[in-house]
């Protein structure tokens, strides 16, 4: 048995398209029918409306990788390719603090 009504059913394909924000509101009004923002995505693609996901974080591209940073600093110290291997393992933030004190 379903969840959901067919006042709920007509609710939604009225509001089309629908949005991830939106789908959020009809849960909370919803609430006491316990319907999630899962089920109600589920639901408008089972009855074939169109549902606009929320929009994806763009990803963070600081440009230098880790290998380049290490790189810089073993040419910094003058030490051999590979010397510090283990400065890989380190975080972006202390290796630019290393550079940065050594430069």
């Amino acid at each position: 048995m379903s969840k959901y009504t067919t006042q709920m059913e007509a609710e939604l394909a009225s509001a089309t398209p629908i949005t991830f924000e939106m789908a959020t509101d009809f849960a909370e009004k919803w609430a006491d029918k316990d319907v999630t923002v899962k089920s109600i995505v589920a639901k408008c693609k089972s009855l074939g409306i169109d549902y606009i996901p929320k929009a994806k974080a763009i990803r963070k591209t600081s440009g230098i990788t880790k290998a380049q940073l290490v790189k810089r600093i073993e040419a910094q110290l003058a030490m051999e390719s590979d010397s510090l291997s283990g400065l890989h393992n380190a975080t972006m933030a202390s290796l630019n603090t290393l550079l940065e004190v050594i430069a």
